[in-house]
């Protein structure tokens, strides 16, 4: 049996994976508001993904589909393509806050419960992980 979604590839889930593993590591909840893409670099830099350029493009449609969203995180690059279509308007008419990110750890804070700032979430890392350099 076929299905009607094409086929999902490239690295736009990487941010979100990542974001995921560091959630499972601390043992620290991922906001349930929170919706994410970004291909992720070895560095912790959040790079482009395609999708992103207007509305009507699967992201956009993905992250306006799903009632419980009301962050949508994704790469700064991606988000001041934005800026001549009305995706931001229509993103917050529905209630949802865009929030550009150039790092793994902006993204972090935004999606992890109980973090207020990239220093914090780099002392809990630091007491969870003391042997590493951060």
């Amino acid at each position: 049996l076929g299905t009607a979604r094409p086929p999902v590839s490239g690295p736009s889930a990487g941010l979100a994976i990542a974001v995921a593993m560091l959630s499972a590591f601390l043992n620290i909840e991922v906001d349930p508001t929170v919706v994410m893409t970004g291909a992720i670099t070895a560095r912790g830099e959040v790079w482009p993904v395609g999708g992103l350029d207007y509305r009507g493009m699967g992201k956009i449609e993905a992250a306006l589909s799903d009632r419980y969203a009301r962050k949508l995180i994704m790469p700064r690059y991606n988000y001041e393509r934005l800026r001549g279509f009305d995706t931001e308007k229509l993103l917050s008419e529905k209630d949802m806050t865009i929030i550009p990110v150039q790092t793994f750890t902006e993204a972090a804070v935004e999606a992890l419960l109980g973090f207020s700032s990239q220093e914090e979430l780099m002392k809990s890392l630091k007491k969870s992980f003391p042997a590493q350099t951060f």
